[in-house]
């Protein structure tokens, strides 16, 4: 395989995963309505990555099937059902007293590192990510090592995450500049549906853990 033809492999096939909707997309609109614009979504990618690049190199070298384990894919999608439950409880309650007073956007923003752990949590307790890369992820990094032998994961990684950065970063930072254009009302009816569909990702997984 040519590496032009592997580029366009890597980046149209990681935007199937990247553009899904899933727990990280509703996050990263909630965190950019927070009022820390692409900056949250950003960090929520920085989170992601850390999980994602030492999994790539963890399937390189031959961990893949402990990942596949029963024992493995249980732990992860109970662990992230529970916390997709807990962000979207928090989110409902916090939806009711939410307000789009800039001092209370502020104060939010101050709490550094929150979107980063986010995005790292959803990312490492999220079973279909873990799924998504033991089924394609496997074929492109095989694709990889063709490529560009022992250094093809890194390249991989590379044409990959950088997706991740542009679509998290736009999404936090639209729906930090659309907000003014709606009232509280409006504001908290949608952080309200956020919450509903962090909790339907929470229940998911949690259904998939319990009852695989």
């Amino acid at each position: 395989m040519d590496p032009i033809t592997f580029l366009i492999e890597v980046v149209t096939i990681s935007a199937s995963g990247v553009l899904a909707p899933g727990p990280l997309t509703a996050a990263a609109i909630e965190e950019g309505l927070r009022g820390e614009g692409w900056r949250s979504g950003f960090m929520m990618a920085l989170g992601h990555s850390v999980v994602e690049f030492p999994l790539i190199l963890a399937m390189t070298f031959g961990f893949a099937k402990f990942l596949e384990t029963a024992a493995f894919k249980t732990f992860a999608g109970a662990a992230g059902g529970i916390v997709l439950l807990v962000l979207g409880i928090l989110q409902l309650k916090g939806a009711k007293a939410a307000s789009l007073d800039q001092k209370s956007f502020n104060e939010v923003a101050v709490k550094r590192g929150r979107s980063f752990w986010i995005g790292f949590s959803l990312t490492a307790l999220n079973p279909f990510f873990i799924a998504w890369w033991l089924t394609v992820g496997t074929k492109l990094i095989y694709d990889s090592t063709k490529v560009a032998a022992s250094a093809g994961p890194l390249l991989l990684f590379f044409l990959h995450v950088w997706l991740d950065y542009i679509w998290l970063s736009s999404l936090a930072h639209a729906s930090n500049s659309g907000r003014r254009l709606f009232g509280d009302r409006y504001y908290k009816a949608i952080l309200f549906v956020l919450g509903i569909v962090l909790l339907f990702f929470g229940v998911k997984f949690l259904w998939g853990a319990i009852f695989r």
